[in-house]
């Protein structure tokens, strides 16, 4: 007899799978298309990662001039404000339905207001994993009774005298 698998059984699969992938580190970093030879960037032109309504990912390049990107036949904002690295090379993150691109800072900014940054978590996971962060010992009552009884005496004694 065939044994029958539910969809629950396949999507425990599917997840241990997809567990061993992560703890393998088998992942690898996607090469950018359109890759800018250094006499493209001489004549201004930029990688350019356009963001469709549908969510779907164009890789062009495209030449800047006064500050502003043609594409599509509108013009876009493109200064260095909002000038991205991408192996060294200049790239914008446009979306389709702005004439802005993204910005790093104003997401930095926007991120600080709604204290969602990871900042400060990966510097204390950092120290914490090298032993830089000592927690402090707690003094238990016995010893703080034990400070005050000698006190008691300490000053009983100074003061018969």
């Amino acid at each position: 007899m065939e044994e029958t698998r539910t969809l629950k059984d396949e999507l425990k699969d599917l997840n241990s799978h997809i567990k061993l992938l992560i703890d393998s580190g088998k992942f690898k970093e996607i090469k950018g298309k359109k890759k800018l030879s250094k006499r493209d960037i001489k004549k201004g032109f930029i990688r350019y990662i356009y963001i469709n309504e549908n969510n779907s990912i164009k890789v062009l390049k495209v030449p800047i001039e006064e500050s502003t990107t043609l594409f599509e036949k509108v013009p876009r904002i493109a200064t260095p404000d909002y000038m991205l690295s991408w192996d060294g090379q200049p790239t914008i993150i446009q979306p389709s339905w702005s004439v802005k691109p993204f910005s790093p800072v104003d997401n930095w900014e926007d991120t600080v207001k709604e204290r969602m940054t990871s900042a400060g978590h990966r510097l204390l996971l950092n120290k914490i994993e090298q032993g830089g962060i000592i927690q402090k010992k707690k003094m238990s009552g016995a010893v703080i009774f034990g400070i005050i009884i000698v006190l008691i005496i300490a000053g009983y004694l100074l003061l018969s005298r």
